[in-house]
């Protein structure tokens, strides 16, 4: 009887250490969750009403009393908008979070994250490393999850989507009209034409955009100016911005953008009045206002008035401009660059010579830089003599000429706002980069192509490629190109599958516009075979992914019919396009692991549905396990092989089971 008094005894025993672990991981996962939501301080995102995270978990180290959690993590700000409840920021990678035991319970210390992935060793070992490339896992149902139990709480049904899909389109104004209107209108309303809600002091509000272009407006009109002929992008209409209080539905506020050849027009008007503002245009900026009120309009004009207080009148021939220079360039023997500011209103980028040993200005182009206001300011040039290679993540670039450089932001932080390249080209500058952090425009720029950002950051991560010519001339250049360019690879890849990253490449959205029709083979081979009983083929005339290379094989995604897609090779040699498409295009980096499979298995090329059999492998068979990653923000339990049966080689997805490996 005491014997077992005494199992019973050391069994309770166990049963509290267990539940004293199972408590103690519940704090830790609640840690965590609080940590990495706190990477999203709320005030800074007024257009989210709900933060979620998801996380798995590589590694855990822990000395002394504290505690290093390594992180697969994402993180995301989300709001109603457009009829969907959408991820409108966030972040997404590695991560460590940090814990320190005071007093016997854990708390927070700290969060770290990168910029970069070079920069990972910095925050976790590489043991933790490898699992973040090689590890299955997905966190998209943690986040789905709390999305799901927020939406219950409040009475919500608005599916869960993304920007791509309810972003709205955007107006089609002038150019120069659209970039001013962005510095004197309330950040609160969408950047498309659809309706955002927003919550504030527990209110619900509706701000919606609509864009109505005239039916007889001017397209992209050429101004002839005192400064030189300005090129405009767009055409004139009227944009209308309403507030709603969704409880009741009143209209709180309106405001009217009236856009003109001549003039742009921005008349406010709420319940207590109207005030009016008219700026003049002169084909080149905008100047000082006439303003008419009518009655006391109670809506917040801090913003058009700072602006307001910075134009000065118009800049007559007769007028004298006062000009600082912000910086400038001496390093190209007799040609200088200079950036100035003019009248405190403007920057402009300057080109000069020196003739007769007397410096003589060229041209001038205000628009090729932003017109906000700068941080630092570094411009340097280099005088290429044999020519210098820039190695980029998707292509190595030659300048064989002169080169100029310009950056502003915090750069002592590493953190610019703004960057621009341009290269000598005969006699001719041409712009090769630009990159606007503010406005989101990446672009490197060749001849007869650019190459864009597809997704929130840098046209060398997943990008569009467009073969279309841009006006690369720096005399001539206006980043409108960049913007319309970007419109049109958004509406061209709207509702193609969407890729983050396939065998650590990323991806390239392509059309070549054209019906080039290309063979696709399971395997870079043109001796591999193809699906579909050898006739599988793909039209580059609409979009397709390009998921990575080997040589000059290009792997593909595509779709075969509704929400049915393939993978495959085409041999980029067979069209001088696809070459050129081939050549931004990043390797793959497969890992090669051979495997005997136990169990008889298929390939299948459709790794969104686990679909589309290409070849059955036969249990026993020798397989070279390629990529044990996943196609990001689809399938995590694929992996993509391998196999050479009956004197062919096959490639395809396959269903990752331990079980079927030996």
């Amino acid at each position: 009887m005491n014997v077992w008094r005494r199992v019973a005894a050391c069994f309770g025993i166990w049963m509290l250490l267990c539940a004293s672990a199972m408590a103690e991981d519940n704090v830790v996962e609640g840690l965590i969750h609080e940590a990495l939501l706190s990477t999203m301080p709320a005030p800074w995102y007024p257009d989210s009403e709900f933060f979620a995270e998801g996380h798995t978990i590589l590694e855990m180290q822990e000395k002394d009393d504290t505690l290093e959690i390594y992180l697969a993590a994402s993180v995301g700000g989300y709001g109603f908008e457009g009829g969907a409840f959408i991820l409108q920021n966030g972040w997404g990678g590695p991560c460590t979070v940090i814990l320190k035991r005071k007093e016997g319970e854990w708390t927070i210390g700290s969060v770290l994250e990168i910029e970069d992935y070079s920069e990972i060793p910095t925050i976790m070992p590489q043991s933790a490393e490898n699992k973040f490339f090689n590890s299955e896992y997905d966190n998209t149902r943690q986040l789905e999850e709390q999305l799901e139990a927020y939406l219950k709480s409040i009475g919500r049904t608005e599916p869960i989507s993304d920007y791509a899909t309810v972003g709205g389109e955007l107006s089609n104004m002038f150019a120069v009209a659209g970039n001013f209107r962005m510095r004197i209108v309330e950040d609160a309303y969408p950047l498309g034409n659809t309706t955002k809600e927003r919550l504030e002091n527990g209110e619900r509000f509706l701000y919606t955009r609509a864009w109505e272009p005239d039916e007889d407006g001017v397209v992209d009109p050429v101004f002839q100016t005192e400064q030189g002929i300005l090129q405009d992008r767009g055409t004139t209409g009227t944009e209308t911005l309403t507030k709603v209080r969704k409880a009741d539905g009143k209209l709180l506020e309106t405001t009217v953008i009236r856009v003109d050849l001549d003039r742009l027009t921005i008349t406010m008007t709420d319940d207590y009045g109207s005030v009016q503002y008219v700026f003049p245009f002169d084909g080149w900026d905008y100047g000082a206002p006439m303003v008419f009120d009518d009655g006391e309009c109670h809506m917040d004009r801090t913003r058009i008035e700072q602006v307001c207080a910075e134009l000065s009148p118009q800049i007559h021939a007769d007028t004298e401009a006062e000009r600082v220079v912000l910086a400038e360039t001496n390093e190209l023997g007799d040609e200088r660059f200079s950036l100035v500011r003019v009248n405190g209103t403007y920057n402009s980028l300057v080109y000069s010579r020196r003739i007769n040993e007397e410096w003589t200005e060229i041209w001038e182009n205000p628009d090729i830089v932003p017109q906000q206001a700068f941080g630092s300011v570094v411009m340097y040039s280099d005088a290429q003599e044999e020519g210098a290679v820039y190695e980029y993540p998707r292509f190595n670039k030659t300048y064989e000429g002169a080169t100029l450089s310009l950056y502003t932001g915090d750069l002592d932080a590493d953190h610019e706002t703004f960057g621009l390249m341009l290269e000598k080209i005969g006699d001719e500058w041409k712009v090769s980069l630009y990159n606007d952090h503010v406005y989101n425009r990446y672009a490197y720029l060749f001849d007869d192509k650019v190459l864009l950002n597809a997704a929130d950051f840098s046209a060398l991560q997943t990008a569009g490629l467009l073969f279309t010519a841009i006006d690369r001339s720096a005399e001539r250049f206006d980043p409108a190109q960049i913007s319309a360019a970007q419109e049109e690879l958004r509406k061209g890849v709207q509702g193609t599958v969407r890729v983050d990253y396939f065998a650590d490449a990323e991806p390239l959205y392509i059309a070549l516009g054209r019906n080039v029709l290309c063979p696709v083979h399971v395997a870079p081979d043109e001796k591999s075979p193809r699906a579909a009983k050898g006739k599988a083929a793909v039209s580059l005339k609409d979009w397709v992914v390009v998921l990575c290379k080997e040589e000059n094989w290009l792997m593909v995604l595509y779709e075969t019919g509704k929400g049915q897609y393939r993978t495959g090779w085409i041999d980029a040699l067979q069209d001088e396009a696809l070459m050129e498409a081939a050549e931004v295009t990043m390797p793959a980096r497969f890992q090669n692991r051979p495997v005997e499979i136990s169990t008889e298995i298929q390939l299948f090329d459709d790794p969104v549905h686990r679909s589309g059999t290409v070849c059955q492998v036969p249990s026993g068979s020798k397989v070279t396990l390629l990529w044990e990653g996943d196609i990001e923000g689809y399938r995590s339990d694929v992996a993509y092989a391998e196999v050479y049966l009956d004197g062919e080689t096959w490639r395809g997805f396959m269903k990752r089971d331990p079980q079927s490996e030996k």
